[in-house]
């Protein structure tokens, strides 16, 4: 869409999605495609330039970065993260935008749901106020943040409230009905999930023997679900929006020899198969329970 569309949709509805465009930091575009093809995707600088320059052009007065750490992020360790979102903090600032960035964990996969379709599913069901408490958790945080942004006066522990009762009472899910509708999609979905795409063969990967999950790499999982044609592997590639997975269980819990740890969502028996072996790697089961990572790890 043209800048003054999406501004026009922020001002009727209170939020729009918008990617880069010819419009909006047209330079990111090929200088991203550089980016890819040398190697320097995960380079600092260029991420900050990035990000930032794309919510300038876009008029932002205040903005939350969410800086993921650990397996499935660009920043494994805590302290390359803190760098980028000092970074990102500092240069958004410089050019006069209230900024604040929150580091939340990655090293196995938010929520439930890997995959386009399921994606959307899962955040259906979160905006209705049911699915998983970890990503509730951290959209309420990010959330309640930009809120104190952009009004300092706001009680933040009141702010997390309000927004849980947002998610709650079906607000949040009627304003992402909108939102759907008037960026040109089919906001019947919210009501009928189920008429989203969807994989003809579901097949379980099972625990191999019974103690705790001590290990869900989300990279492994990440990259097995572009295998699955969930992601691109080229530029080429045609994206399958309903493959993915389910992801059943997490860091800490027990689990007994035989339990379904993911669900694979694939087009066909050969796609499964080719991930089971990535799967073995992803998700590991000890005798001894392990804590998994806080999902708030710092705030900048």
């Amino acid at each position: 869409m043209s800048l003054e569309e999406f501004r026009a949709i922020v001002g009727e509805i209170g939020c729009a999605m918008i990617g880069q465009t010819d419009q909006v930091a047209p330079l990111d575009g090929r200088l991203y495609a550089l980016r890819d093809v040398t190697g320097t995707v995960p380079s600092i600088p260029l991420i900050s330039a990035s990000i930032v320059s794309k919510k300038v052009a876009e008029g932002a007065g205040s903005l939350v970065f969410d800086v993921k750490v650990g397996r499935g992020a660009f920043m494994t360790k805590l302290e390359d993260a803190r760098r980028l979102a000092g970074v990102m903090v500092d240069l958004a600032g410089s050019l006069g935008l209230r900024t604040r960035a929150v580091l939340t964990a990655m090293d196995e996969p938010l929520g439930r749901m890997v995959g386009n379709a399921l994606e959307v599913r899962e955040a259906i069901d979160c905006l209705r106020g049911g699915g998983p408490a970890d990503l509730r958790t951290v959209t309420i945080e990010l959330c309640a943040e930009a809120a104190h942004l952009a009004d300092s006066s706001l009680d933040i522990e009141t702010v997390r409230s309000d927004l849980g009762a947002l998610l709650d009472d079906g607000s949040a899910l009627a304003r992402f009905a909108r939102l759907v509708e008037r960026q040109g999609g089919d906001p019947t979905v919210v009501d009928n999930p189920d008429s989203l795409p969807s994989a003809p063969v579901v097949s379980d990967f099972v625990a191999p023997n019974a103690g705790f999950v001590t290990h869900v790499d989300a990279r492994i999982v990440g990259i097995s679900a572009v295998l699955l044609g969930g992601g691109r592997m080229t530029v080429d590639d045609v994206i399958d929006p309903g493959v993915g997975f389910e992801v059943l269980c997490s860091v800490g819990q027990h689990v007994d020899r035989g339990e379904p740890l993911i669900r694979i969502h694939a087009s066909d028996q050969g796609a499964v198969e080719l991930v089971t072996k990535q799967l073995s790697d992803a998700v590991l089961v000890g005798p001894s329970a392990t804590d998994p990572m806080p999902l708030i790890l710092d705030r900048i």
